[in-house]
């Protein structure tokens, strides 16, 4: 967030734009937002669960017609024949779908 503070004051936006640091559960805005800017994907796109955060941000905080950025990504999967590997894997991938 710090890094976001500083091009907005860089690019003399500081009036326009309000950079806010935090998780959405525990945030208190007064108004909604026109974008949210969330690093949502994390490693491979599950493996950090944030998903449900960034749904949360979404009902809270975002006014109708804004958008999420990023908004969409690609999955690529392959199978596997390495057990030892696919059950870790699997396990993973099983506590992020869970939320």
């Amino acid at each position: 967030a710090e890094k976001a503070r500083q091009i907005v004051k860089h690019n003399h936006l500081s009036d326009r734009i309000n950079v806010v640091r935090g998780k959405a559960e525990g945030l208190d805005l007064k108004d909604k937002v026109d974008i949210i800017i969330s690093e949502w994907m994390g490693y491979g796109m599950l493996f950090e669960c944030m998903l449900d955060t960034v749904i949360t941000a979404r009902d809270k905080f975002l006014k109708p017609g804004g958008t999420i950025v990023p908004n969409r990504t690609s999955m690529f999967l392959s199978a596997v024949s390495n057990t030892e590997a696919y059950d870790k894997t699997v396990l993973l991938l099983e506590r992020c779908i869970r939320f």
